[in-house]
């Protein structure tokens, strides 16, 4: 399955190829247009993946059976990081997006209008630096391949170099070059 990302991101450019084979559907005709088609965008399914790590998160904090905190904090963390890739996927496509950081109801859903790109951006800066701080950097056993301060210094880097902030893109590139991981 192609992301919004995908479909208006790489195949729009000359860096990707669309092959279809005979039979095609001609669903992806609208790419290299730079249409933008409702009936492929996934609003409902990024809010959806959004209040689960909002849930997530706050599950976690308000929880009252006993789970060591470094797990509740990686948890945490691992929720964060993906809520702000989603959103950095949205922003980049739609601009101004509601911003919902916690577990609403669909009523308060209303509330929550579009919110400057800008503004956008901060909070995935901020959740990504939280993310960053809070992961660990390896991990061993059955646990290798989860979410490191790694992934998130990669994601951060891309979004400020998304954001034209080339010194502190390479910052984060050369803490992910400079701990041998």
């Amino acid at each position: 399955a192609q992301t919004i990302v995908d479909q208006y991101g790489e195949l729009q450019s000359d860096n990707a190829y669309i092959f279809r084979s005979s039979g095609g559907s001609g669903a992806y005709n609208f790419i290299p247009s730079f249409e933008l088609r409702s009936d492929l965008m996934n609003w409902d399914v990024y809010y959806n993946s959004i209040y689960i790590c909002n849930n997530i998160i706050e599950v976690l904090k308000n929880t009252s059976v006993s789970i060591d905190e470094s797990l509740k904090m990686r948890l945490i963390a691992e929720a964060t990081l993906v809520r702000s890739i989603i959103y950095f996927n949205m922003v980049r496509v739609w601009g101004s997006v509601p911003l919902v950081v916690e577990k609403i109801t669909v009523d308060e859903a209303y509330d929550h209008l579009r919110e400057s790109p800008e503004a956008i951006y901060n909070q995935i800066i901020s959740d990504l630096i939280f993310a960053k701080n809070t992961l660990p950097a390896s991990y061993t056993g059955g646990d290798v391949g989860r979410l490191t301060r790694y992934a998130a210094a990669a994601v951060l880097a891309k979004v400020y170099l998304t954001l034209d902030k080339a010194a502190d893109a390479q910052k984060e590139l050369e803490f992910i070059i400079n701990s041998n991981q």
